[in-house]
């Protein structure tokens, strides 16, 4: 008998599930702590969809002598669809000697790189736009050739829900749960006649639900869910388990009159009842805009708005001020979901085009 477990994520009534087909090359045995990995999706963003992570570790035997050591590579083949931009994040352990460097590559061409060679920048981050969907390389290493250990990660940048709609017949990723977030998984198993599953997880809870399971986990961190098959003399025939990382859940981004930031007219937010708008990538998540502040500047205090979502007389009237090309910032946006968790999102900017 077979069994096999499958993650969804539910989007209203389109389960996202597999969101990109990876495939695993080669690499070196890098045990790197995942913390870093945490490390790494916390600095993408929250508008940042986690798919997969990359590691590296180059050790050193005798660091007394500190001779330099021809750097290691690691090596994965990532399949990227047209249309849609990846975000690359690289993330060093403290204790590493070097730095590490991810580079995008398609047939041996780079594409994107978080060092720039000839200025030696360091930005440990990019965003790609796709043009062309297919296979693609992804090469960690180290910019020196001493020890080290550093973990990168691919993850999609999700626009609004549409964008991550798009994704749901893509094939990608599994054995990724989100807390606080109705997480679906499909057990299957080869017939048992008269027999039964019995389904447990190491936290949190899961239940049948629509010939699926549900999975409710409060924080982030490992979990497994274990499967035993009993036939119908309640003789177990065969266990299972599956290990799943558990993530933070990506937050909903804030837009003013359906924009993110950039220009803007000051025409449109005087002669209107101007409002912040929550657009939420899972509709099983509802959040509220607990309060934000708006200033000229982002070290400035500003005008702030506590218990909805709507601009008040004071904010419009520090936005009347503002000339053409000036800019004002959409800053300390707090929102808050069902169970009264509260969330800060990142700052918008935008500039006056009239």
């Amino acid at each position: 008998m077979k069994m096999m477990i499958k993650t969804y994520k539910s989007i209203g009534f389109i389960p996202l599930w597999l969101l990109l087909q990876l495939f695993f090359v080669t690499a070196t045995n890098a045990q790197c702590d995942d913390k870093l990995v945490d490390r790494a999706i916390e600095k993408s963003g929250n508008d940042a969809l986690f798919i997969r992570e990359f590691k590296i570790k180059q050790s050193d035997n005798d660091r007394k002598k500190k001779q330099k050591r021809a750097a290691s590579i690691a090596k994965y083949d990532v399949r990227l669809n047209q249309g849609f931009v990846y975000r690359f994040n690289v993330e060093n352990d403290q204790n590493s000697e070097s730095k590490a460097l991810i580079q995008l590559r398609k047939e041996n061409l780079i594409l994107a790189s978080t060092y720039n060679t000839e200025k030696q920048i360091d930005d440990q981050n990019f965003d790609y736009f796709c043009k062309e969907t297919g296979q693609y390389q992804v090469y960690i290493s180290f910019i020196e050739g001493n020890s080290g250990c550093a973990v990168g990660i691919l993850s999609a940048v999700i626009q609004d829900s549409t964008t991550v709609a798009s994704f749901a017949d893509s094939a990608g990723v599994e054995n990724i749960l989100y807390s606080g977030v109705e997480n679906y998984v499909d057990i299957a198993a080869s017939d048992i006649p008269n027999g039964k599953l019995e389904v447990s997880i190491s936290r949190g809870s899961i239940v049948p639900e629509g010939g699926l399971y549900l999975i409710l986990v409060d924080d982030e961190g490992p979990v497994t869910v274990n499967v035993v098959a009993r036939d119908s003399m309640n003789r177990i025939t065969e266990t299972f388990k599956s290990e799943f990382k558990v993530f933070k859940p990506i937050l909903p981004t804030v837009s003013l009159l359906g924009s993110s930031g950039g220009l803007i007219k000051k025409s449109d937010i005087v002669n209107s009842l101007t409002e912040l708008s929550i657009n939420n990538w899972n509709s099983n998540l509802k959040f509220k805009i607990k309060n934000f502040t708006i200033s000229n500047n982002l070290s400035a205090e500003g005008a702030s708005v506590l218990g909805n979502n709507r601009l008040s007389l004071r904010q419009i009237s520090l936005i009347k001020e503002l000339r053409n090309g000036e800019t004002f910032y959409i800053k300390n946006i707090e929102i808050e979901d069902s169970n009264g968790k509260v969330y800060q999102l990142a700052p918008l900017g935008f500039i006056i085009s009239d």
